[in-house]
């Protein structure tokens, strides 16, 4: 318990904390979470992509992640709004038969 709080008070001053004699900077664990999180979406972006080429025949022509986004969600290939559209961008090639899908950090 006093762990957690330690950690929940580094988190909110923005300091680093020690656990088992391992200096941990919050920052950079709040970082490493993000990338982890934009790769996890990137990922889940490209199954649903290639569902609807199954189905289509094509990759969606479009040249935006939030159009994407729009797309796939109102096609129902991924529901609710979980991803950050200006995370990543994607570019649809050969007149949808290929696609550049990537990271814009």
């Amino acid at each position: 318990m006093k762990s957690l709080l330690s950690f929940l008070i580094a988190s909110l001053i923005g300091t680093t904390i020690v656990v088992n004699g391992a200096t941990l900077n919050i920052e950079d664990i709040l970082k490493e979470t993000k990338s982890t999180a934009n790769q996890a979406n990137i990922h889940q972006i490209s199954t649903a992509l290639e569902f609807y080429y199954s189905d289509k025949g094509f990759y969606p022509r479009t040249d935006s992640g939030e159009s994407l986004i729009n797309l796939l969600k109102t096609e129902e290939y991924i529901s609710g709004d979980p991803y950050d559209n200006s995370i990543f961008s994607y570019q649809s090639l050969n007149n949808g038969q290929d696609y550049k899908l990537a990271l814009s950090n």
